[in-house]
């Protein structure tokens, strides 16, 4: 029964946004205006719901003692002295601001530092020319690469028009062309969604 009133509030709200966005229709644009501004508290309350759940599954990772239980260990502790500063000092406070940009930020950029390790191996990878499309990938990648250095400079002065220039327009266009495929991709979920032809993930019948 709650899943079949979820579909349906799904079915309603999503089909008075899509036709909010195509029609002029006064009390329909009044309509998903109010629902829109519903939003920031849909988003608290699924915040504080998000939070619960993380607590329950790592919760149990540390009663199960599963693998890598000690991660969540970690996660929790700080998630409870970050919930705790952020409630009783505020998050303007200088113990949040060390919590927050201290170690979040600097562990968040850590991460970003291992990906490019493996950005530089799936590169390798890709560059290998063993065909055609390969191949291209490779002597534009070294183009790109040659013209965004000085060294490419010395080695040819076109080097920075060329790079600009596929940057512009080739891979202007490829990444266009997947954006625009992945807005029909989610199109065509969300519609699935909308309609009940896909069900909606923890539900059950």
């Amino acid at each position: 029964m709650a899943t079949r009133i979820s579909r349906a509030v799904l079915l309603v709200a999503g089909l008075g946004v899509t036709l909010d966005f195509f029609l002029k229709f006064p009390p329909l644009n009044t309509a998903i205006s109010t629902i829109m501004a519903w939003i920031p508290l849909i988003v608290s309350f699924s915040v504080i719901i998000g939070g619960i759940n993380v607590v329950l599954i790592h919760k149990d990772n540390i009663a199960k003692k599963k693998r890598e239980w000690l991660y969540s260990l970690v996660l929790l502790a700080f998630f409870a002295i970050t919930l705790f500063v952020g409630l009783t000092q505020g998050v303007s406070s200088e113990t949040y601001n060390v919590l927050y940009y201290r170690i979040l930020v600097v562990c968040g950029n850590s991460l970003s530092g291992i990906l490019a390790f493996f950005i530089a191996s799936s590169a390798f990878r890709a560059f290998r020319a063993n065909n055609l499309e390969a191949a291209l990938l490779l002597v534009a990648g070294a183009a790109v690469m040659l013209g965004q250095v000085p060294f490419g400079v010395l080695l040819w002065k076109g080097f920075p028009a060329l790079s600009d220039w596929i940057m512009n327009y080739p891979n202007l266009a490829a990444q266009r062309g997947i954006l625009i495929a992945s807005g029909v991709g989610f199109m065509a979920v969300s519609l699935r969604l909308i309609f009940g032809y896909s069900k909606i993930q923890g539900s059950s019948e």
